[in-house]
């Protein structure tokens, strides 16, 4: 085989360095994907746990306090229909509260998931 010429040995670096330019963009547009990725989990993370913390463990709590036994809530209808009602109503108010939030957090959950976060792992 003859020796390479001037031109052709250029002609290979040039090729060479082609590919290596293509193939650190390559990365480079992976790594940027990876992070925007990473970016868009970790801002529904903090929106899941925000809502959780701030709106749906409130508004469970409230309603597991304000919650009734049996025996109180027949007590209360017998004593005051008025004020079982009243009672009813805004238990009901915030049965519907808990209930919209659990949808909310739902949804987040469901995106968090369709998004692939799951599979990053915990340390992302």
């Amino acid at each position: 085989m003859p020796p390479l010429t001037l031109r052709a040995k250029v002609s290979v670096i040039a090729v060479l360095l082609a590919l290596v330019g293509v193939f650190a963009l390559a990365w480079q547009l992976r790594r940027q994907q990876q992070q925007r990725t990473l970016a868009a989990c970790r801002e529904l993370r903090a929106e899941i746990s925000d809502l959780k913390t701030n709106t749906f463990d409130p508004r469970l709590e409230e309603m597991r306090t304000m919650r009734l036994n049996p025996s109180q809530a027949e007590t209360l209808r017998n004593a005051d229909p008025d004020a079982y009602a009243r009672f009813a109503a805004t238990y009901g108010q915030v049965v519907e509260q808990v209930a919209q939030a659990a949808d909310r957090l739902g949804e987040k959950v469901d995106a968090f998931q369709s998004k692939g976060c799951v599979d990053l792992g915990p340390t992302f």
